[in-house]
């Protein structure tokens, strides 16, 4: 039996929250359009191991104006909607890789959204995180009312 090398690309809808690894680049593509693209890490951890999961984004132009216009940038936590399009790769080595890349539809701030100027004086309720605790987070204690219960 003769095997080929298959180059098979899945699409599949993909919803992932995660910290952008490195600051959003507005470049122009074809016909003086711009688009966005940047990287983002999605972090799990199974009991003490903890596991990284790195994807590349790229946004077409109105993607890239939410964006710029969100200050996204380096650290931020975001929740990203998209397709997702697996493809494989040979790197410097000779290695077969493959690469997960998300074709942006939507996102949006996950947890606390950062402050402009114009907020930092503003009331309201905070969802601003504690010591120790990851922004965009409820820690359960925060939920027990008096009696000791979870609400409903």
């Amino acid at each position: 039996m003769i095997r080929t090398e298959r180059k098979a690309t899945v699409y599949a809808n993909i919803n992932l929250e995660g910290r952008v690894v490195n600051d959003p680049e507005i470049k122009t593509g074809k016909g003086d359009k711009k688009y966005v693209t940047f990287r983002i890490v999605v972090n799990r951890q199974y009991g003490e191991q903890q596991l990284a999961s790195f994807f590349t984004c790229t946004g077409n132009e109105q993607v890239a104006g939410r964006i710029e216009k969100g200050a996204i940038k380096k650290g931020s936590l975001i929740h990203v909607s998209g397709n997702l399009s697996l493809r494989d790769y040979t790197d410097r080595d000779g290695n077969l890789r493959t690469s997960a890349d998300i074709g942006i539809q939507d996102w949006h701030y996950a947890g606390a959204k950062p402050k402009t100027d114009d907020q930092a004086g503003g009331g309201g309720s905070s969802n601003q995180a504690t010591a120790g605790e990851t922004p965009g987070t409820i820690n359960p204690e925060q939920c027990i009312d008096d009696e000791g219960d979870l609400p409903l």
